[in-house]
């Protein structure tokens, strides 16, 4: 199996889109008030994803035997943020953030087929 971070990266495009969109998403949702502090660098209730912008690899493994792999490393993730704060009983937006997600992924690889996708969140890089 002849991987590198563009290849592996492609597949994920290719192939784990929508687990990515959805974990990213899910990631946005949890951030802590002072994450979103830290990001915004000003008081944000809660943030929506805008838009994944670019991804790219950061760290790669690959653990193979025959022609089966398991590959695994960590993904940074730029993305758009939208934050906002409850105001009155209104949700207000009051500024829009790049950042880069920092996450762990691992996936099989069985010849041309590549299943069980698992990506968690690990934190911010600055962007």
């Amino acid at each position: 199996m002849s991987l590198n971070k563009n290849i592996v990266l492609e597949i994920i495009r290719t192939h784990f889109s929508e687990e990515v969109e959805l974990e990213v998403t899910q990631s946005v949702m949890e951030l802590e008030s002072y994450e979103l502090e830290e990001i915004f660098e000003n008081s944000i209730d809660y943030a929506d994803l805008d838009v994944i912008n670019e991804m790219f690899i950061q760290k790669l493994e690959i653990f193979e035997d025959e022609d089966t792999g398991i590959i695994q490393g960590s993904i940074g993730i730029n993305v758009f943020l939208d934050g906002y704060v409850h105001w009155e009983g209104e949700n207000e937006f009051v500024d829009s953030r790049e950042i880069t997600l920092n996450n762990n992924f691992e996936f099989k690889s069985e010849n041309t087929e590549y299943t069980d996708f698992n990506m968690d969140y690990v934190g911010t890089i600055e962007a």
